[in-house]
């Protein structure tokens, strides 16, 4: 009894009392029998509350059939058991022993959910007061077990079939096809995965949903053996996959499958590409060899450029916001390139204006024709817009192009982001190359076309050498044979090293800078303020390097309303990765970006919160 119920109880027998003027013994006697008029009026007014609540639920309960042996019913009220029929208490063994609704916790659930108690499920229905609960365990079971084996799609193939048909020996080829086929099947049957050979380098398959969430917690590490099988024997294989899961039909998984093999293909191969519904994941195969795609494409990737560029009004050539030495060559390349091929093209070179005061000096050296740093579109011609060195329609400048333009080419050496410009109707990505200007030298052999400007010959070398660290990454024989093209061009080497020495001041400044650095586990960083020049920047980074233990360098430069950000490795940590979630890009030992004051946190605590 609430304790209002009482004190109200003793003023109105006070009240009483005095209009009556009884003695203390009747003022007693006169609260105890308030209290029990209230007692039996309360008992009363309970038991007709309550009959009326079963009442009421019983009306909603004959629809769902009480004599039913799979259905329970429960009244419940403030978790307080009034009803129940004969199947809730063989069900819940807490309600037999004491009625205990609180274990069961049903107040939680909304008007309709499923309930697992005790290792069962329940169908929960709540209608007022009555809960309809029925038993769904098999039922749910058999739906997971569905889930857990519902099939999915992938593709498998491998990327450098042709060039092994060729590079290898009739008889070491057939052996690798052999070893290959069987380690590849015998990994289907392991698994109970069912598979379809689309041709010699192309496998469809369909697996189970256990298996595939067993692969993607791994990070797909069970297919690596097909690497660690022939990188062995010397054989540089190479391999794209792509699987497709969640989608609303079997029709879509595939599709999406094959859009995802694709992207793997796009991105330089050597990926898995994993679309989880909306959510799209990326691995590395773990290659370390170059499976020298980029001379084995060459022909035919330039035979379908020259097609493309030769039947256009106007070419549109367009790198990335703060151009380098490897995308201003590539640009001026494909300039010639082009005129060389159709003189009636017309082509249009657009450079960011907030290239580097060295970059811009570069320009000045070679033949300033068709250069401009802003345009306007004349859509009544027949327009084409050339992509070079990136792919990523964030880093991209003057992003207006790609909706003005329709139709699009991309020339990279980058490994594509997620952004990647998608409505692209040829693209030729190899991340494998040292360059873009790789790329470029690539064509100009195909059709026998020499380099006519050595201020450019020596701007596609400085390219080469600065994307490379000067040969410390990325560098096989295209390589060696792009820089013997360039310097058969008029290119000097010496001079192109001579232009990365730094300056008296700028060798104050990298002093300076690395006074500061600071090391996290196996990283280091340095922050400085305003420097913008890429040459001192890379230095700088370079250096940190030489650190005995230390795998990766950071170099951080706040420039304005943004930070500069320059990441070196060793191999052992992927740059690319470290740097991409945060708007960067570029490769495995090589990465960069321009990032927000948000992002350039995010990866400072990234790197301040390492352990040793």
């Amino acid at each position: 009894m609430s304790l209002k119920v009482t004190i109200l109880t003793m003023v109105i027998a006070l009240i009483i009392s005095f209009i009556m003027q009884l003695s203390f013994i009747y003022f007693f006697s006169v609260i105890v029998l308030c209290l029990l008029g209230y007692y039996a009026i309360d008992k009363i007014a309970s038991k007709y509350k309550t009959r009326k609540v079963i009442d009421e639920s019983f009306k909603i309960a004959r629809t769902y059939l009480i004599d039913s042996s799979d259905i329970i019913l429960l009244i419940i009220e403030n978790q307080e058991l009034l009803w129940a029929n004969q199947e809730a208490f063989e069900q819940f063994s807490s309600l037999r022993k004491e009625q205990n609704v609180k274990k069961i916790n049903l107040d939680l659930y909304s008007k309709e959910s499923v309930l697992n108690y005790q290792n069962k499920y329940y169908h929960v229905k709540k209608e007022e007061k009555l809960f309809v609960l029925r038993n769904i365990t098999s039922q749910t079971k058999e739906m997971n077990s569905y889930i857990e084996n519902k099939p999915n799609i992938g593709f498998f193939r491998i990327d450098n079939y042709r060039y092994l048909s060729t590079s290898l020996s009739n008889s070491e080829f057939i052996k690798f096809e052999s070893e290959l086929k069987r380690t590849l099947v015998n990994w289907f049957d392991d698994n109970d995965i069912f598979y379809n050979e689309i041709d010699e380098e192309t496998y469809q398959f369909c697996l189970p949903t256990s298996v595939l969430n067993r692969l993607a917690t791994s990070e797909f590490a069970e297919m690596l053996v097909l690497n660690e099988t022939f990188n062995e024997k010397d054989i540089a294989f190479s391999f794209s996959l792509g699987v497709a899961t969640n989608y609303t039909s079997i029709i879509e998984n595939g599709n999406k499958a094959e859009e995802a093999m694709n992207l793997a293909i796009t991105r330089g191969g050597g990926q898995i590409c994993f679309f989880d519904d909306e959510n799209k994941k990326y691995y590395g195969t773990g290659l370390n060899k170059i499976h020298g795609g980029a001379r084995l494409k060459a022909k035919l990737m330039t035979n379908t450029l020259n097609n493309l560029v030769t039947k256009q009004d106007v070419v549109y050539l367009l790198t990335h916001q703060n151009p380098d030495s490897d995308a201003i060559a590539s640009l001026f390349l494909m300039r010639q390139f082009i005129k060389e091929r159709s003189s009636e093209t017309q082509v249009k070179l657009i450079i960011d204006g907030n290239a580097t005061d060295e970059i811009k000096e570069l320009i000045t050296k070679i033949d300033m024709t068709d250069v401009m740093f802003n345009t306007v579109v004349d859509k009544t011609k027949k327009n084409l817009l050339v992509v070079l060195d990136t792919q990523s329609t964030k880093f991209i400048s003057h992003k207006i192009l790609l909706k003005e333009i329709e139709t699009k080419i991309v020339i990279d050496h980058h490994q594509t982001p997620v952004d990647y410009i998608k409505d692209a109707i040829f693209s030729w990505v190899e991340p494998s190359t040292s360059s873009t200007v790789e790329l470029m030298c690539e064509i100009f052999n195909v059709y026998d076309i020499s380099i006519n400007d050595i201020s450019l010959a020596n701007l596609a070398l400085l390219g080469v050498l600065t994307d490379t660290n000067n040969l410390k990454y990325r560098v096989d024989n295209n390589s060696i044979e792009t820089i013997s093209f360039l310097l058969r061009c008029g290119a000097s080497i010496s001079e192109q090293l001579e232009a990365q020495y730094l300056t008296k001041d700028l060798f104050k400044i990298k002093q300076m800078a690395l006074s500061n650095v600071e090391f996290y586990a196996n990283y280091s960083l340095v922050e400085v303020q305003g420097i913008t020049d890429d040459i001192i920047l890379s230095v700088i980074v370079n250096e940190q390097l030489k650190v005995k233990s230390i795998d990766a360098g950071v170099i951080v430069s706040k420039v304005e309303d943004y930070y500069k950000v320059k990441i070196r490795t060793n191999g052992n940590i992927n740059a690319k990765i470290l740097i991409e979630e945060y708007s960067g890009g570029g490769h495995k030992e090589q990465a960069a970006g321009n990032l927000s004051a948000a992002n350039i946190e995010k990866l400072l605590n990234k790197i301040r919160n390492l352990k040793e």
